[in-house]
């Protein structure tokens, strides 16, 4: 599996281009999809990783309002992102206003996806994390087959 590693600042263009560190660029040769995160910041998926995190939520039952608004989640927003010669995607203004992205922004290596971040609010979200990480670290581990 590939695995997206690293936390790299970059700032958008005035076209709302974003260039994409090639290391990431390199895990990524059939393309990916870009759609707005869970939390908020957009989530910059390799095509095989979209594909089957799009047939999990196509396979939950359309006849629950879970199912229905995961799908919502997931798609309304979502964007082929498609690189151009200098390494560059386009972050739609939607996608930019729905994570608070207008410039500086951090693009965040998160194992088998990258997020994208306003800069500020990825600093808020690394101290939140910083400070949880041991009972989270537990938490994981109680869950988990294997120790970590």
């Amino acid at each position: 599996m590939r695995t997206f590693m690293g936390t790299y600042f970059h700032s958008l263009d005035t076209k709302g281009r974003l260039t994409v560190p090639s290391r990431f660029r390199e895990l990524m040769p059939d393309g990916a999809t870009l759609t707005e995160g869970v939390e908020q910041c957009l989530d910059l998926y390799p095509s095989e990783i979209w594909q089957q995190k799009a047939d999990r939520v196509v396979a939950l039952d359309d006849f629950t309002p879970e199912g229905r608004n995961a799908r919502r989640k997931l798609f309304a927003n979502a964007e082929p992102a498609e690189f151009d010669r200098q390494g560059r995607i386009i972050l739609s203004q939607s996608l930019r206003q729905s994570a608070g992205i207008e410039k500086d922004v951090a693009v965040v290596g998160a194992g088998e996806k990258i997020e994208i971040w306003s800069q500020a609010s990825w600093e808020q979200q690394k101290r939140r994390v910083d400070e949880s990480a041991a009972d989270t670290m537990l938490e994981a581990r109680s869950q988990s087959t294997h120790t970590l």
